[in-house]
């Protein structure tokens, strides 16, 4: 398959490191400042256009209301600024744009899960101290409604990559970085659901929530399956503004997608006694 290299990632990796968007009207006076060397506006700008063209409509439309209101040198910084703004979210800047509307995609999708469907239960439903259960995404683990949001930010996430993917415009090293978000996220979504099924006050106060996230999960892996993706391909990881192979830490060799999702979960204290391993992979579906 030839895919084109995407016009962003010809751009120097600029020197300051984290973008804040905002729905204020307050700009660089929160404390950020501006890069000459590439316009924070037109950044944004190439990001917001891969969200409208691949992330569903509604999350394209909530990005339409955000507007560059600094830069930072660190990700505290940026915290630091996002805390004086309205509705903030912050993104590590690359030249790949397409990376910096995964990230804004992703803090989309968790915001609306949290203040769209958390506020509807009454607050003496919820407990005053739930039981931590596993999360694939975290080294500790988590109370259940942060893995519930945490697991719908993903899905949104994994679904942007699929439509990203059927652009044809990505760049090889680009490319080898969806392969890993279109493989890795399905195998955490699993084991995320495993976790919440297992936990009795999440099953008694969010059954629907949850198995909405079961059958969309599904959803997902069969859509999968139509792309010609590898199996199970080199994990990629983006880091330093470079995209670097998920290595070994025992032994520097390169690791697969599986091999790093299987690596966190046997190294967890807080999976359940039950878990052995990831389940089998799942069939190539031949087109």
């Amino acid at each position: 398959m030839a895919n084109a290299t995407h016009n962003s990632s010809d751009h120097i990796r600029p020197a300051v490191d984290w973008l804040v968007l905002s729905t204020a009207t307050r700009s660089t006076s929160a404390g950020g400042r501006s890069d000459p060397a590439v316009p924070v506006d037109s950044q944004w700008a190439r990001a917001r256009r891969w969200i409208e063209r691949c992330a569903p409509a509604g999350i394209a439309a909530v990005a339409r209301r955000y507007r560059p209101a600094g830069t930072a040198e660190s990700q505290a910084e940026a915290v630091r600024i996002a805390s004086q703004l309205r509705d903030a979210l912050i993104a590590c800047r690359t030249p790949d744009s397409v990376l910096i509307a995964e990230q804004c995609v992703g803090q989309i999708a968790g915001r609306d899960w949290e203040l769209s469907r958390f506020p509807a239960l009454e607050p003496a439903e919820a407990p005053l101290a739930w039981n931590d259960v596993y999360s694939p995404w975290h080294t500790e683990a988590v109370a259940p409604p942060e893995l519930l949001r945490w697991s719908y930010e993903q899905l949104a996430v994994a679904r942007f990559w699929g439509d990203v993917w059927h652009t044809d415009e990505l760049a090889p090293r680009e490319l080898a970085y969806a392969w890993d978000r279109l493989r890795r996220i399905p195998l955490q979504l699993h084991l995320a659901c495993l976790a919440l099924d297992e936990d009795p006050v999440v099953a008694e106060l969010w059954p629907s929530a949850v198995s909405a996230l079961g059958q969309a999960t599904a959803d997902l892996n069969r859509n999968i399956a139509w792309l010609r993706l590898p199996t199970d391909p080199a994990a990629c990881e983006f880091r330093d503004g470079r995209y670097v192979p998920s290595l070994d830490p025992q032994t520097g060799g390169p690791l697969t997608v599986r091999q790093v999702v299987e690596q966190h979960l046997q190294a967890s204290s807080h999976k359940p006694a039950g878990w052995h391993a990831l389940p089998n992979r799942p069939a190539r579906r031949v087109a």
